[in-house]
């Protein structure tokens, strides 16, 4: 599990090589409906005044299909980091059924539906910070971005404790007639994962309090617990962006503590 807390997104001077509509500032805050719309392809620039540690970068809101590719260059100043460059299948496996046979391109006004894609790749070996980052996508559609999350991020020593509960909590509405007819208004999906850590030692357990302490459960972190698992569609149905609703620790034996995160999407 890796957890990314910081996001240096957000004070980065951010460009891109086209645009269809929207605006690059949709990149940096948390509605989701508010996209950058881009061509079929896109390399967005991020660009930092001093240097940032970045070792993951993830997209938790796309349009991103079966196919598409990500690709991600890590830069100080004008030379690409060693070990900094990684290219994966954004979206392998990942076909959205869409409500009653849409056939639509899936874009934004799906994200609401369950409909997004969530992307991430990681650079666990990078110690080098970055001044530049350039992230590309590539898409059979035009593609609309709704976060770029990136950072340096926390990872446990041992890993989630099985037993993780993904939860899909449809919020629609449904109203029956004195006829008995049945109407569904559509509104919105959200998803919920849950899980435990346990047994971390006190290392762990002072770098998750400060996350916590001064995070809070008021920002966004993302989350994924499969980060180097190769089947993409895995790795992003056990990916999260979203706030912490509740945090408690507990303190097992001398040394050993168990916590759960309850984490619901944005």
């Amino acid at each position: 599990m890796r957890l990314i807390y910081n996001n240096v997104a957000d004070i980065a001077t951010i460009s891109a090589t086209n645009l269809a509509s929207g605006s690059l500032d949709n990149l940096k805050n948390n509605r989701k409906s508010s996209v950058y719309r881009s061509l079929s392809s896109v390399t967005y620039t991020l660009t930092w005044g001093s240097p940032q540690l970045i070792k993951a970068v993830a997209l938790p809101a796309t349009n991103l299909i079966n196919g598409s590719t990500i690709e991600v260059k890590l830069y100080f100043g004008a030379s690409v980091i060693t070990g900094g460059t990684k290219i994966i299948q954004a979206a392998s496996n990942r076909n959205v059924v869409l409500p009653g046979g849409n056939t639509t391109p899936l874009n934004y006004t799906h994200f609401s539906l369950g409909g997004a894609t969530k992307t991430s790749i990681w650079f666990p070996n990078i110690t080098t910070s970055s001044t530049k980052i350039e992230i590309t996508l590539s898409n059979a559609n035009p593609i609309d971005c709704s976060r770029i999350v990136c950072g340096n991020y926390w990872e446990p020593k041992r890993q989630v404790s099985r037993g993780i509960t993904l939860g899909i909590q449809d919020n629609s509405e449904v109203s029956t007639t004195r006829n008995g007819d049945t109407y569904i208004n559509t509104t919105y999906t959200r998803e919920s994962m849950n899980f435990e850590l346990q047994y971390f030692d006190d290392t762990d357990r002072k770098e998750l309090l400060n996350i916590f302490r001064t995070w809070g459960s008021n920002n966004f972190i993302y989350v994924c617990v499969f980060p180097d698992e190769t089947n993409s569609e895995l790795m992003q149905t056990y990916s999260i962006y979203g706030r912490n609703s509740d945090f408690s620790m507990q303190y097992d034996i001398v040394g050993l503590y168990t916590t759960s995160l309850n984490i619901e999407s944005w």
